[in-house]
């Protein structure tokens, strides 16, 4: 399905903000990315527990004044509140202003375009922040279609085609896991992306077992997109390859009877391709994520 323009109205999403001349190194300290950003830069980052299991994820944009921390709204308040834990003598503030400001999605390859012209401004880098008193335009490439999140101080006026009965199907399409999809146990590498951490960073919270695997070991099991045909499978639903069990469905979502799916997978049915038999019916194939280019 090919989608030009759409918005999502209440995509959930929670939106932090971070003042203070030492809220880059403190962020920096904490989270798993290279935080030292300049304005209109952004990435993602995940904030663990000293065992390497994600908390939350955020995604950054900086500002000139203002680190704003995107996360989905499930972890919203419980991740400010363990990052003010860790504040003690910096000079920063953190507020959620997640009542402040209003909040749509733009899904789709003419957003930029419509974007552009509903601002007046143009648009910013693939992952980037483009800013104004009463706008955030944040570069957010989330879903498989391609997206964009804006906040405003009102409430945005549109006449696009409403997409969000889509979210959690353009969210699996494009692999992109959720708090949902991990569990206590679930370990940071087995649902980031290289791009959400760097290797060699110095200490943040969880680095020491990140480090360890990464250079004496591996992990042996990832999230991974599927595709199958219905009936839909819930999420626990356990994944074989020939006779041995190697993985479990997250989450899933249907679209013209075609199912897709994210799983957790061992090492050896990672491979594209690969048809995995369902414990209940049917079977699922290993497939690219599809994202925007």
């Amino acid at each position: 399905m090919t989608i030009e323009c759409s918005s999502i109205s209440n995509p959930p999403f929670a939106l932090l903000e971070f003042t203070g001349p030492d809220r880059n190194e403190f962020l920096h300290r904490l989270l798993s990315n290279d935080l030292m950003l300049q304005p209109g830069q952004a990435t993602s980052a995940y904030y663990l527990s000293v065992l390497g299991r994600p908390l939350a994820q955020f995604w950054v944009f900086q500002d000139v004044q203002s680190s704003w921390l995107v996360c989905p709204d499930l972890v919203g308040e419980a991740g400010l509140h363990e990052l003010d834990k860790m504040h003690f003598g910096e000079k920063l503030a953190m507020f959620n202003r997640t009542p402040d400001w209003h909040a749509t999605m733009l899904v789709g390859p003419g957003r930029s375009a419509w974007l552009s012209q509903k601002l007046g401004q143009p648009a910013p880098s693939r992952w980037g922040l483009q800013s104004g008193p009463e706008h955030l335009w944040c570069r957010f490439p989330l879903l498989a279609s391609g997206s964009d999140l804006l906040f405003t101080r009102q409430p945005l006026s549109t006449d696009l085609p409403d997409l969000s009965a889509r979210w959690e199907l353009e969210r699996i399409q494009a692999c992109r896991p959720w708090p949902t999809d991990w569990s206590e146990k679930t370990l940071l590498l087995e649902v980031a992306e290289e791009s959400d951490y760097v290797d060699g960073k110095g200490c943040y919270p969880g680095q020491e077992v990140v480090a360890r695997t990464l250079h004496r070991g591996h992990i042996n099991r990832h999230i991974c997109t599927l595709t199958g045909s219905l009936p839909q499978p819930a999420a626990g639903t356990r994944l074989k390859l020939g006779d041995k069990e190697v993985g479990w469905v997250s989450s899933s979502a249907v679209d013209l009877q075609q199912v897709y799916a994210m799983a957790f997978l061992r090492r050896e049915a990672w491979e594209p391709g690969s048809q995995l038999q369902r414990e209940d019916e049917g079977s699922l194939i290993v497939s690219h994520p599809r994202r925007e280019a």
